[in-house]
C-alpha cells in the first residue's frame, strides 16, 4: 500500500484531496499519515471529512480513520466512481473544494452526478464561478466535460449554498498552453442580504482597475437569494486565455477594495508571462498523468510543487516510468 506524509509540502488539505482523487485514478489503496500535522487544528476538519465520505460512497471504498480530527487515513478504493451522491459539507465548507476531488477523476469515472451544500464564495478556495467559467474550459481543452449548476450562492459563516457537478464526455487528449492573451474580461459581481449598490460599487471599482488593459470588460451585478450575508466578485478572461482573479467582500471592508482586489490580481496574470494562474497550475496537475501536454504559469506556488510530488509518487508505485517535471526557470509544467 502507498504510504504518504500528509505533512510534505504545503501540509494542508490539498494533499488530501489530491491523494484521493489519484487513488481512484490509478485504482490504489493509500495511507496517509500526519495529516495537517503543522496546522493550529491538525487532522481531518469538516471540509476534508466531507471529501472522503464523497469518495468513499463514489467507489465503495474501505475507510479506516475516517473521523473529525484524525490525522491518519486509510483509502482503499473498490471501483472507479459513479453514481449520484447529496452531501451537506456543514455551514460554510467550500464546495468547489470538494468537487477538486471529482475531477481528475472524471476520465476513469462512469456517471457521476454530486449535490453538495456548502459555501460557494468563502476564504482559501476557488469560487464557484472560477470553477465554472476558469476550470470547467480547461478541462475542455484536454478532452474532459462536465457541468456545474449553481443553484444557491452560500457566504461564511451560514452557507447553505447549493451546487450540483454532473460528469460529461470525455476524449482525452495532450494540449499544449504556453501564453495569455485575452480578448475580453468577464465576470460577476454578487451580493446577498446586502444592498444591491454593494454589488455595483464593486464591479465598477473592478472595471476601473482593469481599464489600462485596453479588453472590452463586461461584469453581470447579481442579487442573490441567500442564507445570512455576504458579497463577492469574480472576473475571467475570455477567449485566447482563461485565467481567474476574485475577492470576497468582508465586514467593515469598501466594497471599492473588493473589487480594485479581484482586478488587480486577473490584471498581473494578463501582464505576466505564463499561460495559467497560480490556482489553475495546481489543479491540472493531477490530470497530467492522463491527459498528457504541458502548460506555463505565472507562479509555481507549494500546491503546486505539493500535487506534483504527490503524482510522482503515484507514477513511481505503480510502475509507470513518466513523470511529471517543473520547469522553474520557465514557470512550466510538463508530463515527460
Amino acid at each position: 500500500m502507498l504510504e504518504i506524509d500528509g505533512s510534505y509540502g504545503e501540509g494542508g488539505g490539498q494533499v488530501v484531496r489530491t491523494a484521493l482523487a489519484l487513488s481512484n485514478v490509478f485504482q490504489q489503496p493509500f495511507k496517509m499519515n500526519n495529516i495537517r500535522a503543522g496546522r493550529s487544528n491538525p487532522g481531518l476538519s469538516h471540509q476534508h471529512l466531507g471529501c472522503v465520505e464523497l469518495m468513499s460512497e463514489l467507489t465503495d471504498a474501505e475507510v479506516e480513520g475516517g473521523e473529525l480530527g484524525s490525522q491518519q487515513i486509510t483509502f482503499v478504493p473498490q471501483s472507479h466512481p459513479e453514481g449520484e451522491v447529496e452531501i451537506d459539507i456543514g455551514t460554510a465548507g467550500s464546495i468547489s473544494l470538494l468537487f477538486q476531488c471529482v475531477l481528475p477523476t472524471l476520465p476513469t469515472s462512469n456517471e457521476i452526478r454530486v449535490t453538495a451544500v456548502g459555501g460557494t464564495d468563502v476564504k482559501w478556495s476557488p469560487p464557484i464561478d472560477y470553477l465554472v467559467n476558469v476550470t470547467r474550459p480547461l478541462y475542455g481543452l484536454y478532452g474532459v466535460e462536465f457541468e456545474v449548476d449553481l443553484v444557491r450562492r452560500g457566504y461564511y459563516p451560514k452557507g447553505g449554498g447549493k451546487a450540483t457537478l454532473k460528469s460529461g464526455s470525455t476524449d482525452l487528449k495532450p494540449f499544449k498552453l504556453t501564453e495569455c492573451t485575452p480578448s475580453n474580461i468577464q465576470g460577476v459581481s454578487h451580493c446577498g442580504g446586502l444592498p444591491r449598490h454593494v454589488a455595483e460599487r464593486q464591479a465598477e471599482s473592478a472595471m476601473e482597475e482593469l481599464e489600462e488593459l485596453g479588453l472590452d470588460v463586461e461584469i453581470e451585478v447579481v442579487e442573490a437569494d441567500v442564507y445570512g450575508k455576504g458579497s463577492g466578485i469574480s472576473l475571467w478572461t475570455g477567449e485566447g486565455c482563461l485565467a481567474g482573479g476574485s475577492a470576497l467582500g468582508e465586514p467593515g471592508k469598501p466594497a471599492e477594495k473588493v473589487g480594485r482586489e479581484a482586478g488587480s490580481k486577473l490584471k498581473k496574470v494578463v501582464e505576466k508571462a505564463g499561460a495559467l494562474d497560480k490556482y489553475a497550475a495546481d489543479q491540472l496537475a493531477a490530470l497530467l498523468p492522463l491527459a498528457g501536454g504541458s502548460y506555463t504559469t505565472v507562479e509555481v506556488t507549494s500546491h503546486t510543487k505539493t500535487n506534483v510530488w504527490l503524482v510522482n509518487r503515484y507514477l513511481e508505485y505503480t510502475g509507470e516510468k513518466k513523470r511529471v517535471v517543473i520547469y522553474e526557470d520557465k514557470n512550466c509544467i510538463k508530463l515527460v
